[in-house]
């Protein structure tokens, strides 16, 4: 205590690192009746505020036992996530190109059916053309030999 970083060194604690077997060592003098706050507090407010500041690492500990393991499983679950999320990203893509071609492909059936229907158009038109020219050429069939 008479460091003069001891504060410091309390602030900077690594409460994450504590052990069972601290915890343990810890155990006959936090249960001992005379470890109490206030009677600490008669002795020295720099012991009392010490001794809250064990029972709060001690505290954290137990607290810690419980939380530690979800907090690797939460890591393990966000990884996973992140992994699949990365794949996700990746497959929207591929769909966004799949669809970008489907939509091209889509434009150019609409321009095939659209010249399809020409085509057929003209197709029906040269029929009609034909069989009016098919008349024309048979109405004036008795004209041939008058004009001989």
């Amino acid at each position: 205590m008479s460091d003069i970083n001891f504060l410091k060194l309390l602030k900077d604690y690594d409460a994450d690192a504590l052990e069972q077997e601290t915890i343990d060592m810890l155990e006959p003098f936090i249960k001992d009746p005379g470890y109490d706050r206030d009677k600490l507090q008669k002795a020295s407010s720099t012991l009392a505020n010490l001794g809250s500041w064990v029972l709060a690492m001690v505290n954290f500990y137990q607290v810690n036992k419980i939380v530690k393991p979800k907090k690797i499983e939460l890591e393990k679950a966000q990884a996973k996530s992140d992994e699949v999320m990365g794949k996700l990203k990746i497959k929207q893509e591929e769909l966004r190109r799949i669809e970008a071609k489907v939509n091209g492909l889509k434009r150019e059936l609409q321009m095939c059916m659209d010249k399809k229907t020409e085509l057929e158009n003209d197709v029906e038109d040269c029929r009609n053309k034909l069989v009016r020219a098919k008349k024309l050429v048979e109405g004036l069939g008795g004209e041939k030999v008058r004009w001989k």
